[in-house]
């Protein structure tokens, strides 16, 4: 299999070293909107190379990971998929726009490729998807995260908080994912992944809180429902080149790719 990634910063950077040392992946095109970022980053590893734009690999790749923004997916990912390209998304709160969503996914439909969400930095996804064949009555999420890790968000900074000078657990945000997604856009795909696996985006409530008591990113899931009730904790460390985002998240691009080129899946 030959695969693209949009995207070289710490996720893409992930994502290129495990493909690079995986036998079922031949070649691995790199693309980032800053070329010389994509260029630097192939020399690294063997049977990979840059490219400039999503043209270049038409007939050349398998599947695409996103693993930029929600402004990659929104500008390539229904051109990737009209090619009869699969397509893995990284950059999740771009799906909660339910018309564009519907897009790529009757695009995909037309053209025989298919859509990848991986489950990002949370567990019980798998519980979550099996729970909402019946009734969910109730889902929400708590993350809490150290400062560092919600610096330069426009919300917090437009209710003139600064995360930095804060001395215990604050309360941040209390609503619906939608709305989480919308302020919190480079901090909460898991807000999205648990809407999209669940009850939806307004059925989903979710708080953030800064804690400086805290090194990690802490993600605590409540679920109710017709199967009985789930909790769920992850404690992850944030990945050491973006404090923004959790390693588990690359981890688990890397794991939906080998499902994928594997003979055996394991787990709803």
């Amino acid at each position: 299999m030959n695969i693209c990634i949009i995207g070289c910063g710490s996720i893409g950077t992930v994502l290129a070293s495990a493909l690079s040392e995986m036998k079922e992946i031949h070649t691995t095109y790199l693309m980032d909107r800053t070329f010389e970022k994509a260029d630097t980053l192939s020399n690294r590893f063997h049977d990979s190379g840059a490219i400039k734009g999503i043209n270049e690999i038409k007939g050349k790749v398998e599947l695409v990971i996103e693993a930029a923004s929600q402004e990659a997916v929104r500008m390539y990912g229904p051109q990737i998929l009209e090619t009869g390209i699969d397509l893995m998304i990284m950059s999740v709160g771009a799906l909660i726009d339910d018309e564009f969503f519907t897009r790529l996914r009757t695009t995909a439909k037309a053209h025989g490729s298919r859509i990848y969400i991986p489950s990002g930095a949370i567990g019980g996804l798998d519980v979550i998807n099996s729970a909402s064949i019946g009734k969910i009555d109730e889902l929400s999420l708590k993350t809490s995260k150290p400062p560092k890790g919600l610096l330069n968000n426009e919300y917090i900074m437009g209710a003139g908080i600064d995360v930095e000078k804060i001395e215990r657990p604050t309360v941040m945000f209390d609503g619906s994912a939608g709305e989480a997604i919308k302020v919190f856009p480079l901090n909460i795909n898991v807000a999205s992944i648990l809407a999209l696996a669940g009850v939806g985006k307004e059925g989903t409530r979710v708080r953030i809180i800064v804690d400086p008591d805290i090194d990690r990113n802490i993600h605590e899931i409540s679920m109710r429902g017709e199967f009985g009730e789930m909790r769920c904790t992850v404690q992850n460390k944030p990945h050491p080149m973006n404090p923004k985002t959790s390693y588990l998240a690359a981890l688990s691009a890397i794991a939906t790719v080998k499902k994928i080129v594997g003979v055996v899946s394991i787990g709803s």
